[in-house]
């Protein structure tokens, strides 16, 4: 089974990419503790298409804290005869969470959840 979990914050917002811009791409920060106490940050990179990206494009913003759940995508190529990989999340669900996000598009009603068959903002 391929499927991810992660909470973390926006690194930066998101950006629009393809011929439709309807593609939304970010990097999300994602805080745990090691032994002793001590804070480390691991960064992933994120891309959402159609309405997931287009929800993610107008609502979500630089430092806003996300849960989003998705699938682990490799990309692996070749640069001056040198294996390279990289690691996507393709998110499929996303929602905020913890302090109410700035945008007042979404209203003060309950948890604010984007899924991509059709649920609408509260």
């Amino acid at each position: 089974m391929n499927h991810v979990i992660l909470i973390g914050n926006l690194g930066r917002d998101p950006q629009a990419r393809g011929s439709d811009r309807n593609i939304a791409s970010f990097s999300l920060a994602v805080e745990h503790r090691k032994k002793g106490g001590e804070k480390q940050t691991q960064w992933f990179d994120c891309v959402a298409f159609g309405k997931t990206g287009e929800a993610l494009l107008a609502h979500a913003k630089k430092g806003d804290k996300l849960a989003i759940t998705g699938k682990i995508k490799t990309k692996v190529w070749e640069r001056d005869g040198i294996k390279q990989q990289d690691l996507d999340i393709v998110i499929e669900t996303w929602q905020f969470v913890g302090s109410k996000p700035t945008s007042n598009a979404i209203g003060n009603q309950g948890p604010a959840t984007w899924e991509p068959d059709g649920n609408k903002w509260p």
